[in-house]
């Protein structure tokens, strides 16, 4: 696999910590592209709820996520492409 020169940051922390706050004004600041990878694991589990897949077939889980496109454009705004 190529290595990405693309700089990236992740932020863990719990949920309710201001993450997504602190990483939108980082981003913004920085003149960078926000990846919010809670909203994939989100829309993955609403795709999957959808196509009556069961959160706990993670083989299945893997086609959903590889077989669904997203836009994401701004924070917490998605544009469904496909699942």
């Amino acid at each position: 696999m190529a290595e990405s020169k693309a700089p990236v940051i992740t932020v863990d922390g719990p949920g309710g910590s201001g993450k997504g706050t602190i990483t939108q004004m980082l981003a913004r600041r920085l003149g960078w592209h926000l990846l919010d990878s809670g909203a994939l694991y989100r829309l993955t589990a609403l795709a999957a709820e959808r196509q009556g897949v069961s959160l706990d077939d993670e083989p299945s889980l893997v086609n959903v996520a590889a077989s669904s496109m997203w836009r994401l454009s701004q924070p917490h705004q998605v544009s469904r492409q496909r699942y």
